[in-house]
């Protein structure tokens, strides 16, 4: 079972926010990081801040430790990546930021409709327009990483 079958993304849209945010793409854009240049390069004034994000990071599996260094393994780095740049958080709530293009656009394109003289050009441009970015949507959210199917690697033996 690889290691991102052990983390919980929502949890992560969730958790992941503000200072923990921060040092993780501190973390991220380096090789591994000691605690030292945590505190000195990235800001941190208080070492029970670092800790603390440090430990929500461990916890939810985002972060490893090797050596004194704090590193994000390259396969988790892929998955975090797609999750925090595409989807976001409302409440308990995590979706694709393109929902919100594709629900204002809907309703703007049907305000836009029923106060107009209801041309058939106009339909035809808004469907293919509304229709473009609820595709969009729907790629991303069948893209999300809880989403997938986990199947158990099976192993040759010899």
């Amino acid at each position: 079972m690889s290691s991102t079958d052990k983390i919980d993304w929502k949890r992560v849209a969730l958790e992941v926010r503000g200072k923990t945010m921060r040092l993780y793409w501190h973390i991220q854009k380096s090789d591994g990081l000691t605690m030292e240049e945590i505190k000195s390069k990235r800001g941190f004034t208080s070492r029970a801040d670092i800790d603390q994000c440090l430990s929500k990071l461990r916890r939810i599996g985002l972060v490893q430790v090797e050596e004194g260094q704090y590193f994000v393994p390259f396969k988790i780095r892929q998955e975090a990546e797609f999750l925090l740049k595409w989807f976001m958080v409302w409440g308990n709530f995590v979706f694709p930021r393109s929902l919100i293009g594709a629900v204002g656009f809907t309703i703007m394109f049907i305000g836009l409709w029923l106060a107009s003289d209801r041309t058939l050009g106009f339909l035809a441009l808004g469907a293919i327009f509304a229709a473009t970015f609820w595709i969009m949507t729907a790629l991303i959210w069948l893209r999300e990483p809880s989403r997938r199917a986990r199947r158990p690697k099976i192993e040759a033996t010899e």
